[in-house]
């Protein structure tokens, strides 16, 4: 599977509400799909919509050095 995180996107709405880190979705994304079909994360796709090029280039590094997985944009 392909996690899709959207970087630097924020819950306005409830804002005492954090968004988990990428390691928790990595776990979650793998225990809903364990009932069904072995499989794991094998990536990172980062929506880097209103990031600058510079932000986007740090969201990727971010992101593969949270996860150790490769992420692309």
């Amino acid at each position: 599977m392909v996690l899709v995180h959207h970087a630097g996107r924020t819950i306005t709405r409830y804002q005492d509400l954090p968004i988990p880190p990428l390691k928790d979705w990595i776990r979650r994304y793998e225990d809903i799909l364990a009932p069904l079909h072995p499989g794991r994360v094998v990536g990172i796709a980062v929506n880097r919509h209103g990031l600058s090029p510079a932000e986007a280039e740090r969201a990727l590094r971010a992101a593969e050095d949270e996860t150790g997985l490769p992420a692309v944009d």
